[in-house]
């Protein structure tokens, strides 16, 4: 029975590496083109201008990518091959849209998704993360909005949006 072809190509970690040998993976490293060339570069350039081959990906049966995968990476692939991220994704580990989703559930049903802290999206809620930020610390701090100790108060997380 033919080894399993295990493409390495778009991970960064070696444990990945280290459980493909270990399930005795035939482990391949090279650029198989299964994703797109960044903007601006010469290859990206050849493709678009059709100088360049784009075809189906080459051979493999698993592919592990740490990042998530573009739509059009999907649609190339056959039938049989797996890669290590699920359709959509991108939709709830980005935490933008992900706060965007839980809010609008919220909303609609308020009781079932009340296990969140309340989340604002900015700038686009800036005026109402305000209001609370600035309502909260008048109430705890006289006037003073500033993170409470463990004896009270409100803690405001800020993730910028390209950031960890």
């Amino acid at each position: 029975m033919p080894r399993l072809v295990f493409n390495l190509m778009y991970t960064q970690y070696p444990i990945i590496k280290k459980v493909a040998k270990s399930l005795n993976f035939r482990a391949r490293t090279d650029d198989i083109q299964l994703v797109p060339p960044p903007p601006g570069t010469e290859e990206y350039y050849l493709r678009q201008s059709g100088q360049m081959p784009q075809g189906p990906p080459p051979d493999f049966d698993i592919s592990w990518m740490d990042n998530p995968v573009a739509p059009e990476v999907l649609s190339k692939i056959k039938q049989y091959q797996r890669i290590s991220q699920f359709p959509g994704i991108s939709v709830i580990s980005n935490k933008k849209k992900l706060a965007s989703g839980l809010m609008k559930m919220y909303k609609r049903f308020p009781e079932e998704f009340d296990f969140f802290p309340q989340t604002y999206v900015l700038p686009v809620e800036y005026t109402e993360f305000k209001a609370q930020f600035e309502k909260y610390g008048r109430q705890t701090n006289g006037g003073s909005a500033k993170k409470q100790s463990k004896s009270g108060g409100e803690t405001f997380i800020i993730k910028p949006e390209n950031l960890c």
